[in-house]
């Protein structure tokens, strides 16, 4: 009998791929392809980093009225002149980012997503940033999220069996951590009580407890991704960002493409041939890369790869083409 969170590979070719880590197991279905196909066009969501500042400063010298009575001149200041430099100039990067993402060659059955965000700044890009996904393995960050709050909800670190679990979760990717992680925070339910509080508004459970099934989108996934960094609700954030730099080496692709020597790269991937897609691959990455003065969150989600090489050849790519082109 299967387990209702086990992966059945309706393919013989895939049986060997069951036990692999990281390869989120995924359900035979008789349901249609898992999400429509990316639409044609250019989508960008491109919202300004912060503001002009509200101080004023006096400009050179001073003027009078009639009556003599000195009085300045006051004008833009340095500050706020600088801050709409900065916002037009990501706006123009922005653009010329979505025109090349449009551009970018996969096959028709490819769909892509992509969302970055500007830790110093704020500012932020998305590309198809609303559309959904099946996340695979990437979902275990949000389980560990998930353990985390329940965690500090008690008062309480992880215990050290939960760490263990949590360790080989990340670092490996294993399944079996994953499925004992999800029973722990009630699974679909307690993922969506988390993600409420992270504000993970387009993120659902697998259906019938499959937690590599679930949806997702690349704005949620930076999001998730800040939250853990900014520590703000899940307090102790850092201990999965840390787990995240541990990877393993044979699983340090994608996000880590956009990384430069001596940068700091936490990443979780998911890779999963789907049932729904004619076992063609969902590939995802999600991550952080920070070094000094960066701090660059980043999420490439992608499904209907022919081969794993080739989505992941296109993740990297579009990871390092949108660093590049934000100017990051």
């Amino acid at each position: 009998m299967v387990s209702r969170r086990a992966v059945v590979l309706g393919a013989p070719a895939l049986l060997a791929l069951a036990g692999t880590a990281g390869c989120s197991l995924d359900r035979a279905s008789a349901t249609g392809a898992a999400g429509s196909s990316s639409t044609a066009g250019r989508v960008a969501v491109v919202p300004a980093g912060s503001r002009a500042s509200s101080t004023t400063s006096t400009a050179s010298g001073a003027t009078s009225t009639a009556s003599g009575t000195p009085t300045t001149a006051v004008g833009p200041s340095p500050t706020s002149a600088s801050t709409a430099a900065a916002d037009a100039s990501w706006a123009a990067r922005s653009a010329t980012l979505t025109d090349r993402l449009a551009d970018f060659s996969v096959p028709a059955k490819v769909a892509l997503g992509v969302a970055l965000v500007d830790g110093t700044t704020g500012r932020s890009f998305a590309w198809h940033g609303t559309q959904r996904f099946d996340t695979a393995s990437i979902v275990k960050v949000d389980i560990l999220a998930t353990l985390l709050l329940d965690a500090q909800d008690a008062h309480r670190g992880l215990s050290s069996t939960e760490l263990a679990l949590a360790q080989s979760m990340i670092r490996y990717s294993d399944n079996n951590a994953a499925t004992a992680l999800w029973d722990r925070i009630a699974e679909v339910s307690g993922l969506a009580a988390a993600n409420r509080r992270l504000g993970l508004t387009s993120t659902t459970g697998g259906p019938s407890g499959y937690w590599g099934e679930t949806r997702t989108t690349p704005r949620d996934q930076v999001r998730l991704i800040g939250q853990l960094a900014s520590q703000e609700v899940v307090h102790h954030g850092h201990q999965a960002l840390t787990l995240m730099t541990q990877v393993t080496p044979a699983q340090r692709w994608g996000v880590t493409s956009a990384a430069r020597h001596g940068e700091t790269v936490a990443v979780k991937n998911g890779w999963l041939p789907r049932s729904t897609l004619d076992y063609r691959w969902v590939i995802n990455s999600i991550g952080r890369i920070t070094g000094d003065g960066t701090d660059i969150r980043l999420a490439v989600l992608s499904r209907g790869h022919a081969t794993m090489a080739a989505g992941v050849d296109v993740v990297e790519d579009l990871a390092a083409l949108s660093r590049r082109t934000l100017g990051l």
